[in-house]
């Protein structure tokens, strides 16, 4: 299973708006903007958030290296295990991690979330009200509060990874590739020129989700509300889940994230919502957790009357959702876990048969790669549109 972390500017089109498409709109210190610097006003604000939010990623990674090296631990220490850029839309940038467990998403989570609140300190909001200090940002440059979103996807069975290749001989193709070797799309990418897609409905509800996120709330989809309660229940459990839980615990406090009230008392439920196209366009459970830096555990909170979600009610609910909407859900596990390790239903079998036409795939690859570097061999120069009548004739199975 994959993991998704979104982060997102609020009010950068505004932001970009009102600063006008070049940047001749108003004097600084005597002299136009553009005389000081060539950009759109707009282009420093965007632009920071991006290369901060990146430095406070790596600068947590480092503190939670630190923090097991002398705890002596050894979970989610290795560069694979944390949490790194898979593409940057619009204002947006997305992270993901392959999990190697329940305890693993617990640690992605509170380091996103650390983040988060790294970046939010850093840029001057205060958790007064969510709004930016005024004497902070006279300060600074000014920069753009963000909101989060994060959701599970599993992969290959019910989506699918794909690498877009970029070479002008597969310009616009695109091939399925096997999960492990997504995990290593960095090198993928340097050495066959590709970038790697997630595509299918998890991936559908994970963009749905994103809509409803706000500088309060970080919207997550379905399977982590599950999984976050299920560790819950079992975290006082002797066994090796709930030591690396409790070990991330630990380092949440030192990161000062949820630190008077602990991770699960800031875990709500807001009912069910429509997201569109998502089970069959009826409700979905709309499950968030309380972003750092904000008043929603403050009067507004006790108006609403919200309280955090019971852990006993998230699974009895867990388990009516995925009996009601078994076409569109499969029960997240991880293999050899205690609590998470009961495998669904003909996983096993659908992976083998996936697996068997991946493995075609692969030799249908090598031989027309093969016959097309002979074909240039023996008419360099030639336009490569010849080449169809060449694979029509060599006998392969169509795909």
């Amino acid at each position: 299973m994959r993991l998704f972390l979104s982060v997102d500017l609020i009010g950068s089109t505004a932001e970009k708006q009102e600063g006008g498409i070049l940047p001749l709109d108003a004097a600084i210190h005597g002299k136009f903007h553009w005389e000081i610097n060539p950009f759109p006003k707009w282009h420093d604000p965007i632009f920071n958030f991006f290369s901060l939010f990146d430095d406070l990623m790596n600068s947590a990674i480092i503190r939670y290296n630190n923090y097991c090296d002398r705890k002596n631990l050894d979970y989610y220490h290795s560069e694979e295990d944390q949490p790194k850029v898979w593409k940057r839309n619009g204002d947006e940038i997305i992270y993901t991690v392959l999990l190697k467990d329940a305890a693993h998403l617990l640690h992605a989570i509170t380091m996103f979330l650390s983040v988060l609140r790294k970046y939010r300190e850093a840029v001057g909001y205060s958790s007064d009200n969510g709004k930016i200090d005024k004497a902070f940002a006279a300060k600074k440059d000014k920069r753009l509060n963000g909101k989060a979103t994060i959701w599970l996807a599993g992969f290959p069975i019910v989506n699918s990874e794909f690498a877009a290749q970029k070479s002008p001989a597969r310009l616009g193709e695109k091939k399925q590739i096997p999960p492990t070797l997504a995990n290593q799309y960095d090198v993928f990418e340097t050495k066959n020129q590709s970038q790697i897609d997630f595509i299918g409905p998890s991936m559908d509800v994970g963009f749905r989700l994103t809509k409803l996120a706000d500088y309060r709330k970080v919207p997550i989809s379905f399977e982590i509300a599950y999984i976050l309660a299920l560790i819950d229940k079992n975290i006082k459990n002797k066994s090796t889940l709930s030591e690396r839980c409790n070990a991330i615990n630990n380092w949440r406090g030192e990161e000062q994230l949820y630190q008077d009230t602990g991770f699960f008392a800031n875990f709500f439920y807001d009912g069910g919502v429509t997201l569109k196209g998502v089970f069959g366009s009826e409700l979905y459970p709309h499950f968030w957790l309380r972003s750092p830096y904000t008043d929603i555990d403050g009067t507004e909170q006790k108006l609403l009357g919200k309280t955090a979600c019971d852990t006993d009610a998230v699974l009895t609910r867990s388990e009516d959702v995925f009996n009601e909407k078994n076409k569109y859900l499969l029960r997240p596990f991880f293999k050899g876990c205690p609590i998470f390790g009961k495998e669904q239903p003909q996983y096993s079998e659908i992976l083998s048969k996936w697996n068997s036409e991946f493995t075609n795939h692969l030799v249908m690859d090598s031989e027309l790669e093969k016959n097309r570097s002979e074909f240039m061999e023996n008419k360099p120069g030639e336009d490569l549109s010849d080449f169809e009548d060449v694979f029509d004739n060599l006998g392969l199975p169509q795909r």
